[in-house]
């Protein structure tokens, strides 16, 4: 059992995650653009480019939890898009055909990263990184690593924070859903602060983890 970053070129890593995202998060607007862009793109590309970084939990053999983040919220998706226009298209090639609204969603995503970079204009984004996707697999759910005395999602987010500590931020965002009530309760318990925005027409509740100062 250990904690690893997710290597884009292990298939194995990238098929665990993908496979956990797509069983827990099946509402997200890109499990809709099929598996190949998971696997080929979202966890591969954007990985290797450091856009997106992935912290997984291996136990028996398998990845049984994950979470993901970004020090670029407001550009990491369209920042992979410019840089990797073909790979895209090649990804999500099997997914228009099979499901043809897969274009319809793909504008969609793109509509919300404009917004949110507009939105930038009146925020202070400096600093800020946000958790993409933090999954657990149900039946590890009360499982305590080895070393702490936290839970595994607890535990998950304590790596990602440090890991994104390093990369200088000052505060993480993390976007859940109103209904759910688990991610809800993780956040309130961790301690975030909260309020309520809306995302992409949505409402969403915004949780911001702010690190404490070092040396305090």
């Amino acid at each position: 059992m250990s904690f690893d970053f997710l290597d884009p070129q292990s298939r194995a890593d990238v098929q665990g995650v993908a496979d956990l995202h797509r069983r827990y998060l099946d509402d997200s607007p890109i499990v809709r653009f099929g598996r190949r862009f998971l696997e080929k793109f979202y966890y591969d590309r954007l990985v290797r480019d450091g856009l997106v970084g992935c912290r997984l939990y291996r136990a028996d053999g398998k990845v049984v939890g994950f979470i993901s983040y970004t020090m670029e919220p407001l550009g990491f998706m369209t920042g992979g898009m410019r840089r990797h226009p073909i790979a895209l298209s090649t990804a999500v090639l099997g997914g228009i055909v099979s499901h043809p609204g897969t274009i319809r969603e793909l504008l969609g995503v793109l509509r919300v990263m404009r917004d949110r970079r507009d939105d930038s204009r009146s925020r202070e984004m400096e600093g800020t990184a946000e958790v993409l996707s933090l999954v657990v697999d149900a039946a590890y759910g009360s499982h305590v690593p080895h070393g702490g005395d936290t839970r595994l999602a607890v535990r998950l987010f304590d790596e990602a924070q440090r890991q994104l500590r390093k990369q200088g931020a000052e505060r993480v965002h993390l976007l859940v859903k109103p209904g759910n009530i688990a991610s809800n309760l993780l956040c309130s318990s961790m301690g975030c602060t909260f309020e309520k925005i809306d995302h992409g027409g949505e409402p969403v509740h915004r949780y911001t983890y702010t690190f404490a100062a070092t040396g305090a």
